[in-house]
């Protein structure tokens, strides 16, 4: 549970501050990834982990039941009631993976395809850049990964869903955190879609 797996360190923190920013409403997992993988497909081989995958299929259905769907459903509900909508997704990744160095302060996952979240990261990017952060695009990860917003993508078009995933990297302070939270909800509540 310690590891960069069992929890995001301070995503939930980060959240919080970015939701009462905005005036957004927020929807959090209730659940390590070690158990289940909230922002997988449910077709995703990573769904669950190394320590749930043999689980007997009973046991996941259930923890599908009682943490994945709900996290799932509750999102979508709000997003569907809420179009055209900027969803922003909170995560954070360990500044050291296998050996390798992430020296980004802050990624910002997108599909470039997209006019909408190409234009609001655009934005982001040069902001956050200004106030001296590291800000890289799709990184640590493709912003066209499976994930959560993917699967969303598929469901809205462009100009009705924007969703961005936003990484921080664990080496950042609070003070750090809070500065580039300010920044990014500044552009969320200027953002009409």
């Amino acid at each position: 549970m310690k590891s960069h797996r069992g929890s995001d360190l301070n995503a939930l923190k980060t959240a919080k501050w970015l939701a009462e920013l905005t005036g957004a409403e927020l929807v959090a997992g209730k659940c390590s990834r070690l158990l289940v993988d909230l922002n997988r497909s449910e077709k995703n081989k990573n769904l669950f982990s190394e320590y749930s995958a043999g689980l007997p299929e009973e046991s996941r259905q259930k923890i599908l039941k009682k943490y994945y769907m709900p996290f799932r459903n509750q999102t979508e509900d709000i997003v569907e009631n809420s179009l055209p909508v900027l969803h922003l997704s909170v995560h954070t990744f360990t500044p050291v993976l296998n050996g390798v160095a992430r020296k980004a302060d802050i990624g910002l996952l997108y599909d470039p395809a997209r006019l909408s979240e190409k234009a609001i990261v655009d934005r982001l990017s040069m902001k956050l850049k200004k106030k001296g952060f590291d800000v890289r695009r799709n990184y640590p990860y493709r912003g066209k990964a499976d994930g959560h917003t993917t699967a969303l993508r598929k469901k809205y078009p462009d100009g009705e869903y924007a969703g961005i995933e936003i990484e921080w990297n664990q080496k950042l302070d609070w003070k750090a955190i809070r500065e580039s939270v300010e920044i990014i909800a500044e552009e969320a509540r200027r953002q009409s879609l």
